[in-house]
């Protein structure tokens, strides 16, 4: 079987997959705003800004958008930290499995 997770995704599927990732335990986006690896909470906090509202990356990383539960934003921001986790959990589980080949 074929690895799902890789740090050098090369093909769609590849990016797809492991477009979210956590980095030094912050979850991370491949591509965004025109920079590679661009934590999630930055992005956010961009996207944040440019709707006008009054939200920094320090609340971001303390409540987590909690009081934002219905902005698509916050929604966002909860899919790609769900995506990063998942493919970190991925990523440990293939790599303690020998079957798997690069």
């Amino acid at each position: 079987m074929k690895r799902m997770t890789t740090k050098n995704p090369k093909t769609n599927l590849e990016n797809l997959m492991n477009y979210a990732f956590a980095k030094d335990g912050v979850a991370c986006l491949r591509y965004a705003n025109g920079k590679e690896d661009v934590p999630l909470h930055e992005y956010v906090a961009y996207l944040c800004a440019d709707k006008k509202c009054d939200v920094t990356q320090e609340d971001i990383l303390e409540d987590g958008l909690v009081d934002c539960y219905d902005c698509p934003i916050a929604i966002l921001y909860y899919l790609g930290c769900q995506a990063a986790e998942n493919n970190a959990r991925l990523m440990r589980y293939e790599d303690s499995d020998s079957s798997l080949n690069d």
